[in-house]
């Protein structure tokens, strides 16, 4: 009777190892090698409920972050927000392609998605369309001057003559006739 305990055990063990090693995985953002040993987990034909209810719920969590669920877009608002959060995720090129359709769909934005094209540019490193982009956002709007002059994805155009001169200038008169 000992030696099936001990059968169990090691079972156990192997599997508490394995759970560790996809978790490992999972917070590496290695979503692929976390789910093939979540699988291999969940296929076991161990009786540890808890793990393997545990393990279910990394699985549906790896195949989330693997396979996102798109969100339904209509409206310029709704390609915009999701340009926000592609943004957010470091995926430019992404945000960059809906911020163009918001802007198909309704130049009422024109502002708005200027300024996070410029957003955008900058953290590409790419300077001259930063800057470019950020002159349109101002000219919409005065209060894309302030909001680039605070936002630290914009440092890499800190050192920008043209940046500095962009977001330091005082507001005058004329600027808020325009806006």
């Amino acid at each position: 009777m000992p030696e099936v305990i001990l059968k169990g055990e090691k079972r156990y063990k192997k599997l508490l190892k394995d759970y560790e090693k996809a978790l490992n995985h999972f917070f590496k953002e290695e979503f692929k090698e976390a789910k093939k040993i979540l699988e291999k987990i969940i296929s076991s034909e161990e009786e540890e409920k808890e793990l393997i209810k545990k393990a279910k719920v990394y699985l549906r969590l790896c195949e989330n972050r693997l396979n996102p669920p798109q969100p339904e877009l209509k409206t310029a608002e709704d390609y915009i927000n999701y340009a926000i959060y592609l943004l957010n995720r470091e995926e430019l090129d992404a945000a960059e392609e809906n911020l163009s359709k918001a802007l198909k769909l309704d130049k009422n934005h024109k502002g708005r998605i200027s300024y996070l094209l410029a957003n955008i540019y900058a953290l590409k490193n790419d300077e001259a369309k930063a800057i470019k982009k950020l002159k349109e956002a101002i000219k919409e709007n005065i209060v894309y001057k302030i909001y680039a002059s605070t936002n630290p994805d914009f440092s890499p155009l800190y050192e920008n003559k043209e940046f500095k001169e962009l977001v330091k200038k005082e507001i005058t008169e004329e600027d808020e006739k325009e806006n």
